[in-house]
């Protein structure tokens, strides 16, 4: 889509047949969404591409009290509806960004193949397979999105997470993973996925400024929010790995 533009404020991600147009507005800053999607459906018009405006959904983020209320958009002549929650890619996001909602759904398929363990222990397999059929059937889910969306979990989210943890570990009778609970698990998935995008630079929607010195440039923070949102603490492993 490279030949068609984008305001300043729009930012366009794509996986596969899936479309996001994202619009940052500022506090009173009125939306200019409606033109931009009129001017993408031109676009895909032009070249022979159709939008289904049955599955397009809006979702507004903000955290303040008072909702915005913009008007609604339209595709054509559909009307766009305005959601609280959409699942996209496998993660449920909340227009107030809380993970309550994603949390359990994961936890729900979680739990779920926690009989895969129970099996196995009762089969009285070799504890290295329980290992692995845990890390492959349970953990997989359990990281999904984890180093991205751990620092917007809340104490209950997180008590949720290592429910199954422990759940996990008294079915084995043994610990599995040499994991005790979920914080571990997001340490070290937040190593490795930092070491990815800030050594290949492979990212190209999340873009860290480099200093002369090497290092990465702190996140300016006001709130929690921001403080242990994953880019902040990203850039903080970095910089202490190669201070």
């Amino acid at each position: 889509m490279e030949d068609m533009p984008v305001s300043v404020n729009f930012t366009i991600i794509k996986y596969a047949d899936d479309t996001v147009l994202l619009e940052f507005l500022t506090a009173k800053q009125p939306s200019a969404l409606q033109p931009e999607i009129n001017k993408l459906k031109r676009w895909c018009d032009d070249n022979s591409l159709a939008i289904n405006a049955t599955k397009t959904k809006e979702i507004i983020f903000s955290n303040k009290r008072d909702d915005p209320s913009p008007a609604p958009i339209s595709i054509g002549n559909h009307l766009i509806d305005q959601v609280d929650d959409y699942k996209y890619l496998g993660t449920v996001l909340n227009k107030k960004l809380n993970f309550d909602a994603n949390t359990s759904n994961i936890i729900e398929k979680a739990e779920k193949r926690l009989f895969i363990i129970k099996q196995l222990a009762k089969l009285q397999v070799k504890h290295s397979t329980i290992n692995l059929a845990y890390k492959t059937f349970l953990e997989s889910i359990l990281v999904y999105h984890l180093p991205i969306i751990y620092g917007h979990l809340s104490a209950e989210n997180i008590s949720q997470y290592n429910h199954v943890i422990e759940s996990a570990n008294k079915l084995s009778k043994k610990q599995l993973a040499d994991v005790g609970n979920i914080s571990d698990v997001y340490q070290q998935c937040l190593k490795t996925k930092c070491l990815r995008m800030t050594c290949t630079e492979s990212d190209g929607v999340l873009v860290f400024d480099k200093l002369p010195s090497g290092r990465l440039r702190a996140v300016k923070y006001r709130v929690n929010a921001r403080k242990y949102c994953f880019r902040a603490q990203c850039v903080k492993f970095y910089n202490e790995l190669f201070r």
